[in-house]
C-alpha cells in the first residue's frame, strides 16, 4: 500500500490525515500532502532524488523534521521536486 493523505479542517494553516501500512508509507503520504499544499500542479513528477539523514526522539517528531527538511530544501533548491525513497 502506498501512503495516502486527506486534508482536514483545522485551526492551523493546514492539516492532513496520513494513512499507510508502514512508516515509509506515512512519510510518503506526508511528502505528497506537503507538495500538494505548496503547488497547484499535482501532475509534476519527481525528477531527482537525494538522500537525507535525520534523527528525532520519536516517529512523530521524525515526521515533522522530515517535512521541515522538505520545506527547507524546496526553498534552498528551487525548481527541484522531491520524492521519498527509504
Amino acid at each position: 500500500m502506498s501512503g495516502i493523505y486527506k486534508f482536514v479542517d483545522h485551526t492551523a494553516d493546514i492539516a492532513a490525515e496520513l494513512k499507510g501500512s508502514s512508516l515509509q508509507d506515512i512519510f510518503e503520504a506526508g511528502g505528497k500532502a506537503w507538495f500538494s499544499a505548496i503547488t497547484d500542479d499535482e501532475s509534476i513528477a519527481a525528477d531527482d532524488s537525494m538522500e537525507i539523514e535525520l534523527s528525532a526522539n520519536s516517529q512523530e517528531e521524525l515526521l515533522v523534521t522530515f517535512l521541515n527538511e522538505l520545506n527547507y530544501l524546496h526553498f534552498l533548491i528551487p525548481c527541484h521536486h522531491f520524492h521519498t525513497n527509504q
